[in-house]
């Protein structure tokens, strides 16, 4: 039986999900991406991220994501490079669109933005 990292009764976030899926594709970018498995894996990661994501692509977004389908039509899907360059866009799209924009909470409990978190109470 797999073994769940959260408890049945608590909540996740659709952020935490994807921020979740991030890491376990830099993960296996750090592994030898000269075996076959590990790069399928790679590969397959960043296409169900970019499916994640699909709901939030802006004009540059799709502008990439056509340009990694024409990229990878013309290689067969074999090119790493392609499906790196495909990630970094996605990042890229996760800033631009705030994607992770979340509230933070003071000391008192009050909801801080991002944008005032850093701020000196000076």
């Amino acid at each position: 039986m797999a073994k769940s990292n959260f408890y049945e009764n608590d909540k996740i976030e659709f952020g935490q999900i994807v921020l979740s899926h991030i890491q376990q594709i830099l993960k296996l970018s750090l592994l030898d991406l000269g075996n076959p498995v590990v790069c399928g894996k790679y590969k397959t990661s960043v296409i169900t991220l970019s499916d994640v994501l699909f709901s939030y692509y802006d004009e540059p977004m799709t502008t990439a994501y056509n340009k990694f389908k024409e990229d990878s039509n013309k290689s067969n899907g074999r090119s790493y490079r392609i499906f790196r360059e495909l990630f970094r866009e996605l990042l890229a799209l996760t800033k631009r669109v705030d994607y992770f924009k979340s509230a933070v909470y003071g000391e008192d409990g009050d909801v801080q933005s991002g944008d005032d978190f850093y701020e000196d109470d000076n």
